[in-house]
């Protein structure tokens, strides 16, 4: 292989890097971030935070069981 053709192999795998890796950071940083900051210091299910974007968190198990649930009614289709 030339190093041209090296160079342009790698560019194309920086690119699809970028195009996925981007927002996945801006999902993480825009929403996974926010909700943890807001019930980092609760205890107790049912607990309640805001986060930066003045939603209200509730710090419970139960959206990881709605969530799981969504996903696994999505994959019996």
């Amino acid at each position: 292989m030339k190093r041209i053709e090296k160079i342009k192999i790698l560019k194309a795998i920086v690119a699809l890097l970028l195009f996925i890796g981007i927002p996945i950071l801006l999902f993480y940083l825009g929403v996974v971030v926010p909700e943890y900051c807001a019930c980092d210091e609760t205890m107790y299910e049912g607990q309640k935070g805001i986060d930066i974007w003045g939603d209200m968190v509730y710090f419970a198990m139960l959206k990881v069981r709605i969530l799981l649930r969504h996903f696994f009614s999505f994959l019996r289709w």
